[in-house]
């Protein structure tokens, strides 16, 4: 975070594990957990805002 200019307002971390949500957590980003078969349908709502 101090080396890139993050909006932590607008980005969000998507992970498998549930690790990867502690890491978002510690970030001071949200965090989505996937783990169903299609990465596009479940970025897609996330991405627009619905």
């Amino acid at each position: 975070m101090e080396r890139f200019p993050v909006d932590l307002e607008r980005s969000f971390l998507v992970g498998d594990q549930p690790r990867d949500l502690e890491a978002a957590r510690a970030a001071g980003l949200k965090g989505y957990q996937f783990s169903g078969p299609n990465l596009e349908l479940f970025l897609k709502p996330l991405l627009l805002g619905n």
